[in-house]
């Protein structure tokens, strides 16, 4: 019951297509980025269709707007390169899910999709190059396979479910638990003073949470690797808090 997605990738064009439905489009190669807050105002447009369109805003703002051609060796770019492929795949998904509903539903909460790309020189990318654009492509869109240029190249499946679990369980299931109990196990006296009562229960859900968070830490170094690991840790904003940018450091 598998569902693929083509990426043909080049430093021109990308072609994204799903055979099984028919849907077929083609994209310039290009993003534009507006570096005041890292903004994506313009994704798979020519330079000269963005500048127009912008109008005012683009003349205004000229010498902040950066245009981004994706993929290349160096990586530079590869937080823009996972959201333009998100962007795509977003498209994908409205695409699938309204010509073949309930085995895109079973794909999606079952197996996950396989994505197929093509890159022209690939193999010569650095290696951590490499790695960083395999991992982040799994750790932020939902699939079984990931294949580029006829090669599977996934983390194995059973592996990132592991970690997924793991995670759960460790950095939101062990804190509420421990919490839960805390409210259940606390003494009258304690509960008559609700101001104590209120920091007794924030200190317990405090240090769960970051006692959970460095198990976790320490048990998915074996399942997965660093960047996934990483992303993971980063989550949907993709950000850091210093704390857990010291703890990353320190444990990875």
């Amino acid at each position: 019951m598998a569902i693929e997605f083509l990426f043909r990738i080049t430093k021109d064009e990308i072609h994204v297509c799903d055979k099984q439905t028919g849907f077929d489009r083609t994209f310039v190669n290009r993003v534009a980025v507006y570096d005041k807050g890292e903004l994506i105002v313009a994704m798979g447009e020519p330079d000269e269709e963005v500048r127009s369109r912008l109008g005012v805003w683009y003349v205004e703002r000229a010498s902040d707007v950066r245009f981004l051609t994706l993929f290349g060796a160096d990586g530079a770019d590869l937080p823009y390169e996972i959201r333009m492929l998100e962007h795509l795949t977003r498209m994908l998904h409205g695409q699938s899910l309204e010509s073949r509903q309930m085995k895109h539903l079973v794909v999606k909460v079952v197996n996950g999709f396989d994505y197929v790309l093509e890159i022209p020189g690939y193999e010569a990318f650095p290696e951590a190059r490499r790695h960083a654009l395999e991992e982040s492509l799994q750790a932020h869109l939902r699939m079984r396979r990931l294949v580029i240029n006829g090669r599977d190249v996934q983390i194995p499946v059973h592996r990132r479910e592991a970690e997924f679990w793991l995670r759960r369980l460790l950095v939101w299931a062990f804190p509420v638990a421990a919490t839960a109990v805390g409210y259940a196990t606390a003494s009258p006296a304690m509960l008559e003073n609700r101001l104590a009562f209120f920091v007794y229960l924030l200190a317990i859900a405090f240090i769960a949470y970051y006692g959970g968070r460095v198990l976790w830490m320490l048990c998915a170094r074996p399942l997965v690797p660093a960047t996934y690991r990483l992303c993971m840790l980063q989550g949907p904003r993709r950000r850091l808090t210093r704390f857990d940018r010291v703890l990353a450091h320190v444990l990875w």
